[in-house]
């Protein structure tokens, strides 16, 4: 535990309440999950059709050597390669760092491709390509009473992607405004009166390598936002087609750029990458604080997930999600299933229920589960 401990101790990013959360994280997944894993017999896998590595401590007793290297064996795969740590336990990556960090693994693409900072390889210098930003105003942000130790719930939403869709193709939008439309009018129904003048805006990640020829393993991702001041009378048809708009105008070449100069030119002044690390890092979280507030919540569409022949009749669902500070959705479709993986950091619920009420009364059949929250 040393490995695991000593690090987020030194790191300076956890809190007391993030230590008990961690605490409370782990004897709920092994509560939810041991029961489950500890009877899963591994050994009946032994096809891969990409490149198998394994990574493995000599002195693991969660598992022991020669249960790996027997198992290793079997396996059948373009290419294969079991590495030892010999002065290391369950985890490698703590036990020996430094001979960690030196392993290189082919992925097609080159080491300099890998590490390349691709902000900085696309960023036009000229004046001229660089046109000033207007800052979109402050959002209208969920209320609530926050779990204790920072938890956060979790819901898993499933529904017939072909429903879904068919109601999408209705009104002519993508799946993406028609369930982003649904969102904002949850969010509306949930707004007191004196915070009806607040837009209510929602934040989409966006891959920069659809735009840009980049194989960087590094972030290359920027964010759009679609906003709407809700004046009364809105409706799904209305609202989809405003936000279909939007969000097209948000995703052109042009406008892609133009997020992505603006983002990094900063970045490009002297003066700015000659400031302490001391100084710089409480400016950003500044910064970051203050576009957090031109920020809702955020949506985030995955699309269809595509996993090996051999394995898709092993996996039954498939569910993404990511960490929030207020309510963070992420879109992802399965086979014939289109799942929502929902974030939550409030006790307040009524917004996630109006959003999913949308979805039955368009006659969409949902099923949720979700995550307890310990006290």
């Amino acid at each position: 535990m040393d490995a695991i401990i000593k690090p987020m101790i030194l790191s300076g990013e956890y809190s007391i309440s993030d230590f008990a959360g961690v605490a409370l994280g782990y004897k709920k997944v092994l509560k939810a999950m041991w029961a489950e894993i500890g009877c899963e017999d591994l050994t009946k896998y032994t096809k891969c059709e990409v490149p198998f590595l394994v990574f493995d401590g000599r002195l693991d007793m969660n598992t022991p050597a020669q249960l790996v290297e027997d198992w290793f064996t079997q396996i059948e795969a373009p290419y294969k390669e079991l590495i030892w740590f010999d002065q290391s336990g369950h985890n490698p990556m703590n036990d020996e760092p430094e001979r960690f960090k030196k392993l290189s693994m082919s992925s097609g693409a080159s080491e300099a491709n890998l590490s390349e900072d691709s902000f900085r390889k696309f960023f036009a210098k000229e004046k001229d390509k660089i046109p000033n930003m207007k800052r979109p105003p402050k959002a209208y942000h969920i209320r609530g009473i926050r779990y204790p130790y920072n938890q956060t719930q979790y819901l898993e939403v499933h529904m017939p992607v072909k429903d879904v869709l068919a109601k999408a193709k209705a009104l002519n939008v993508t799946l993406t405004s028609y369930i982003g439309t649904l969102l904002m009018l949850a969010v509306s129904n949930d707004m007191p009166m004196l915070m009806k003048n607040k837009p209510v805006t929602i934040s989409m990640p966006v891959n920069l390598r659809n735009y840009y020829p980049s194989m960087t393993s590094r972030n290359f991702f920027n964010s759009v936002l679609v906003s709407h001041v809700f004046k009364g009378g809105e409706d799904v048809e209305s609202l989809s087609a405003e936000y279909q708009n939007k969000l097209k105008a948000e995703l052109t070449p042009e406008a892609v750029e133009k997020r992505m100069l603006n983002y990094e030119k900063m970045e490009s002044l002297f003066f700015i990458r000659m400031v302490p690390l001391l100084i710089k890092n409480p400016v950003i979280n500044m910064f970051n604080k203050r576009v957090d507030k031109e920020v809702t919540l955020v949506l985030s569409n995955l699309g269809k997930m595509s996993v090996p022949a051999e394995v898709k009749d092993e996996i039954k669902s498939y569910c993404a999600y990511c960490s929030t500070s207020k309510l963070f959705i992420v879109i992802s479709t399965y086979r014939d299933d289109l799942v929502i993986g929902i974030s939550n950091a409030y006790r307040n619920t009524q917004v996630i229920r109006d959003f999913l009420k949308n979805f039955t009364d368009a006659d969409i059949p949902v099923t949720v589960y979700s995550t307890e929250i310990s006290d």
